[in-house]
């Protein structure tokens, strides 16, 4: 008997997955590579990423590729491959500046009448999904954020039609309010995104909390969990002396607002006990505190490898005063065996945290908990130690996938 044909997933992420910028590129990733060595076909479907394409095409099996925006195409002509690199990243630099304010300045719609999700669609990449499904047949068809649900209406029957949520959308705009945060555009009521997941014949949650409550709005629908799978890579040398510390955050509101509390309430009193202490900023967050000169920061941007930083720091914080979902950073930090300092908020989703895997403080409290682990190494140690068990049992591929492959194993069977 010929051995069957692998089978193909069709993934439909709406762009940004290179340079990987965020958590949302990182799962991606984490789970095209996981399903790749399990002997499945991935065929990706997203936005032009431009010089980018090729690199996005070494990475998946067959690639779809939306064709060029009008700001993308006004970038490969005026900024070519001939220009001086500096020079090709001012040029699009200024027009994507330019196609900001242009948006900026278009009439908006009146209050209510466009719901986020309306806005987020992508029209012309759920095509390219229907058109790539038709194509490639696949077992198979993953949908990345509930905005892109509707390129799921386009799968050929029989295609398993599954959407990973990453985030339950309506009470976020709630929860950044109460915490003095805005995340005004998600303007979405618990109807809208109802409407949405209905879309889906299978829901992927990223944490438990999400996938009792995905439970709760659609019981009618099964609810897969699937977190975030991570390689455990402990400190290959030991951190950096003096001692720096390090925060990494895309340019989103809790990341800006929390950081901002960090540099405000925590840095100064930090400095004062400990002045040798340093901190690298990593990501997108960096643009909103440009021009911003503080004793002890260095401003890192986005950065090719996270992984030195990573290696020098004692501690890795994460401010946020509010969130949802996972916060990938953190299971990322954990997976390296960093002592994780950082707010209520910030470990949602870490589902049966173990005490010593990491410091849940207030922010009130955060300046005296990381001086007395910096004068304590052996606290240090054991927090490294509890960190990369909670990962290896919570976190790596093949827990995190289990029930994924399963229920895709169990669609390829012969009724």
């Amino acid at each position: 008997m010929e051995p069957r044909p692998a089978p193909t997933i069709l993934l439909i992420h709406p762009g940004g997955l290179l340079p990987v910028a965020g958590g949302g590129a990182a799962r991606a990733w984490a789970l095209v590579d996981h399903l790749r060595a399990s002997g499945t076909r991935v065929e990706l479907v997203t936005t032009d990423h431009g010089d980018l394409n090729e690199a996005l095409r070494a990475r998946v099996d067959r690639l779809w590729l939306q064709p060029q925006t009008r700001t993308q195409m006004l970038q490969r002509t005026m900024a070519p491959p001939s220009l001086p690199l500096r020079l090709r990243k001012l040029v699009r630099n200024a027009i994507t500046l330019a196609a900001r304010l242009r948006r900026r300045l278009q009439p908006k719609p009146a209050a209510g009448a466009v719901c986020a999700f309306e806005r987020q669609r992508n029209r012309a990449l759920e095509e390219l999904a229907g058109l790539a499904a038709c194509r490639s047949r696949p077992l198979a068809a993953i949908a990345t954020f509930v905005w892109m649900a509707p390129a799921l209406d386009r799968m050929p029957p029989g295609t398993l039609r599954l959407l990973d949520t990453i985030d339950v959308q309506h009470p976020r705009r709630e929860r950044a309010a109460a915490a003095g945060g805005c995340l005004d555009h998600l303007d979405l009521s618990r109807e809208d995104e109802i409407r949405e997941l209905t879309r889906a014949d299978v829901l992927l949650a990223i944490q438990p909390e999400e996938k009792a409550l995905l439970e709760q709005l659609l019981p009618d629908r099964p609810v897969c969990l699937v977190g975030h799978a991570v390689a455990i890579q402990p400190a290959a040398a030991p951190a950096a002396d003096p001692p720096e510390l390090l925060f990494v955050g895309q340019l989103y509101d809790p990341n800006v607002l929390g950081l901002r509390q960090f540099l405000g309430q925590v840095w100064p009193r930090l400095r004062a006990r400990v002045p040798s202490c340093r901190l690298n900023v990593c990501g997108r967050v960096v643009e909103a505190f440009r021009g911003r000169r503080i004793d002890g920061v260095r401003w890192r941007g986005l950065v090719p490898d996270l992984g030195p930083f990573y290696e020098r720091a004692r501690i890795v914080v994460n401010p946020v005063p509010y969130g949802s979902g996972l916060k990938i950073k953190n299971v990322e930090a954990l997976a390296r065996g960093k002592c994780l300092v950082t707010t209520p908020a910030g470990v949602v989703g870490l589902a049966d945290l173990p005490d010593g895997a990491c410091h849940v403080v207030e922010l009130a409290a955060m300046a005296d908990r990381i001086a007395m682990l910096l004068a304590d190494p052996a606290a240090l140690a054991a927090t490294e130690q509890a960190a990369l068990a909670y990962c290896r049992d919570r976190f790596s591929a093949p827990v995190v996938y289990r029930d994924l492959l399963a229920l895709l194993d169990a669609q390829r069977q012969p009724d």
